[in-house]
């Protein structure tokens, strides 16, 4: 009786233990994909910013009429590789500016997806990015909602 005893509890024990390796192992894959996610926003935003610079105000949907940019490059701007790993851009999307208040400064929301390609969920990701000046230059880019929330 006092083996099944000790055996039930040494089992017990190995169970938290595996538990807390899973959970940590959990936490780290989650801490692995908002780096992604950070990473895939700020090489976006450089692009952008580096080649690109008429597209910074304008909502996704209209980038193919801003004549900046041609098909192949507005395609590499939507998709990239981040660390071995795909993203694609969801949303770029400017806020609406403040009523009667000229301003030289613009938000925008973008959100970004990571493909998990089957060995982990797909990750998606919103940010706030802050323009000013003119021409536009990219002030401040700031996670939002950042978890890498699966998919």
């Amino acid at each position: 009786m006092l083996s099944l005893l000790l055996l039930l509890g040494s089992l017990s024990v190995q169970a938290v233990s595996l538990q807390g390796r899973l959970r940590g192992s959990a936490e780290q894959q989650l801490q692995t994909s908002e780096d992604r996610l950070v990473s895939a926003a700020q090489l976006l935003v450089a692009r952008i910013q580096l080649r690109h610079a008429c597209l910074l105000p304008l909502a996704l949907e209209q980038w193919a009429d801003a004549g900046c940019a041609d098909a192949l490059e507005l395609e590499q701007l939507r998709r990239g590789e981040v660390f071995g790993v795909g993203w694609q851009l969801r949303r770029w999307q400017p806020a609406p500016p403040p009523v009667d208040t000229p301003t030289a400064e613009q938000r925008l929301t973008l959100e970004i997806t990571l493909d998990g390609r089957g060995q982990e969920p797909s990750r998606h990701a919103s940010f706030e990015l802050r323009l000013a000046g003119l021409p536009w230059r990219v002030q401040e880019l700031r996670p939002l909602g950042l978890r890498g929330e699966a998919l």
